[in-house]
Parts: C-alpha cells; structure tokens; sequence
C-alpha cells in the first residue's frame, strides 16, 4: 500500500490535475486503488502552498474536485457496461433459479424510467464518501440506468463528495493518510457487509425456488 501510495502521489505531483484525473479513472477500474486516499493525497501535494479555506477553496474545486469527479464518471463506465451486457446473460441463465422473471426485471426498469426518486438515490450515494463507487455503477448497470443520466449525476455527485474530502487532505497536511485510512476501511467494511447481505439473500433466493 505504501508503494501504491507513492506512485500515486508522484503522478498527481508530476502531472497536477490531468493526474488526478488520470488516477481517478483508473481507481474506478482498479478497485485496489483507495478513492479517499487519492482526492485527500491531491489536496495535501497540489494546495500545500495555500494558507487560508477562503484561499484554497475555489483551486481545490477546479484543480482538484472537478477533475477527480470526471475520471470517476468516465472510469465507472467500465464496472457499469460490465454489468450493463452481463444483464441479459444473469437473467436469462439464472433468473429461474432466483425467482426472477424477465417480466419482473422490465418492470423496474420502466419504473425507474418513469419516476425521478432514483435520480436523487443516485445523487445521494455518489455524494456519500464511504458509499462504495463500484456497487454504485454496477447496480445501474445491471438495471439499465439511462447512461446520459448516469454519467450527469455520476459527475455532480462526484464534485460534491470530492470537495470535503480534498479540503481535509489540505487540512491535515502530512497526517492526511490517518484520515484517509479511516474512511478507506470504513468504505471497505460497508462493501463486505453489502456483499455478504447479497450473497445471502440469492442463497435464500436459491432455496426457496429449489423447494417450491
């Protein structure tokens, strides 16, 4: 991790914000790359020098923030289409088992199509620092989120969660990777817990058609 680290900081200090951005797509690709450590990483190398919130505050939003937030909607692209064309195939294969229908599935689609609830749940868990961003791009995919859609909030989303935790990385100086560890394991607990409960529910899913 702390090679990751410093390869990390060494592009984002070569490159300054096309390296943020750089990074950014690939954390969303790679999943081995902590999000948190990277936009706090950005704000403590790119906006040491300044000295004040009211001065840092607009550099960390367009040198930092905005760029962090296109990699992200561009790097999501990959986990969303993955989930996007293997849709069909999951349904299709293993719905019966599940006790999903393709009926069941259309139907959800055409609510969400219709309705403007999920564009704000999609808002709010981009904006959630701890949210995990890959269970966020590979659920729309699967349900077949409008991508024009996706990519808009995706970016929003991503501007107003990157901002706070830029701003604590300016913040805390050297001492940022404390921080950063923090929310990291946080978000990597959540991600565990989520997978579990899912996993658990298809096996609940799995028996119950298996005995019907």
């Amino acid at each position: 991790m702390e090679n990751l680290l410093q390869w990390v900081g060494e592009i984002i200090k070569t490159y300054g914000s096309w390296g943020v951005f750089v990074v950014s797509i690939l954390e969303e690709v790679i999943a081995f790359i902590p999000s948190i450590l990277t936009t706090m990483g950005a704000g403590f190398v790119l906006l040491d020098s300044y000295e004040s919130l009211s001065s840092v505050f607009f550099p960390a939003l367009f040198f930092v923030a905005i760029p962090a937030a296109l990699g992200m909607a561009i790097g999501s692209l990959f986990i969303y289409s993955l989930a996007y064309l293997g849709e069909e195939i999951l349904i299709d294969r293993w719905g019966k088992w599940l006790g999903i229908s393709r009926s069941s599935v259309d139907r959800i689609k055409l609510y969400f199509k219709k309705e403007h609830t999920d564009e704000i749940i999609l808002l709010t868990l981009r904006i959630v620092p701890i949210f995990p961003n890959s269970l966020i791009s590979g659920v729309c995919g699967l349900l077949h989120y409008p991508i024009r859609s996706f990519l808009i909030l995706s970016f929003i989303g991503g501007v107003i969660r990157s901002l706070p935790i830029v701003l604590l990385g300016w913040w805390a100086k050297e001492t940022y990777i404390h921080y950063a560890n923090i929310l990291s394991g946080i978000e990597n607990y959540l991600l565990v817990i989520l997978a579990i409960t899912a996993i658990g529910g298809l096996v609940i899913l799995i028996l119950k058609n298996k005995k019907k």
